[in-house]
């Protein structure tokens, strides 16, 4: 049995399409939940306004050089794009106001 090969006729494509055995990928216990899955506009990298810093270690050759925060992270992480559009992660230490 083990080692005989599947037949896909014997699949029953009914049981497949029956909405009682559809599977929920994310359900939503209220609206409330539904309300936290919407997307928060984007401040940062594309706004005029967003904070501009100054790379202070010496990493990728990157010392000195001016770049926006797109993303913070745990454990005081931050994503950061420079002026030349090179992204990388590295410490909010790392760090300073321009």
């Amino acid at each position: 049995m083990a080692d005989s090969p599947i037949n896909m006729d014997d699949a029953r494509p009914e049981a497949a399409a029956h909405p009682d055995l559809a599977i929920r990928l994310f359900p939503l216990a209220d609206a409330q939940a539904a309300d936290a899955l919407k997307p928060i506009p984007r401040q940062g990298v594309g706004s005029q306004s967003a904070q501009v810093y100054r790379y202070r270690w010496d990493r990728c050759g990157r010392k000195g050089q001016c770049c926006r925060v797109f993303a913070r992270g745990t454990m005081n992480s931050a994503g950061l794009q420079f002026e030349d559009g090179f992204r990388m992660v590295s410490s909010g230490n790392a760090l300073r106001r321009a």
